[in-house]
């Protein structure tokens, strides 16, 4: 890792998965333009990338447990795109394939 990037090993499960969540809904990025950004995405994906429209958006309460977060999804074989809000207070979400379904929406 010549970028200077570190790998750091963290065992989540998903009890202490959903510790780091402050709440979840459908996803609604098409309907928000202009709200969001993205900060980081798996392999290139995009919020208007079709594996998303039935995904949902996870609201973390900061940026590590955004970080985490996404990296469980993508552990548990969903693709994520983190996202932050454009206007201050800086909100962090984790754009999920994991059907909102999943998570009782």
């Amino acid at each position: 890792m010549d970028d200077g990037s570190i790998e750091v090993t963290v065992v989540l499960n998903d009890a202490l998965a959903s510790v780091l969540v402050s709440s979840v809904g459908r996803n609604q990025f098409d309907d928000r333009i202009g709200v969001y950004e993205t900060v980081e995405s798996d392999e290139g994906a995009s919020p208007d990338d079709p594996a998303f429209a039935s995904g949902a958006m996870v609201y973390t309460t900061g940026a590590a447990d955004a970080l985490l977060v996404s990296a469980y999804e993508r552990a548990r074989g969903f693709r994520t795109v983190l996202l932050t809000t454009i206007r201050p207070p800086r909100d962090f979400v984790v754009l999920t394939s994991r059907p909102a379904s999943a998570f009782g929406l």
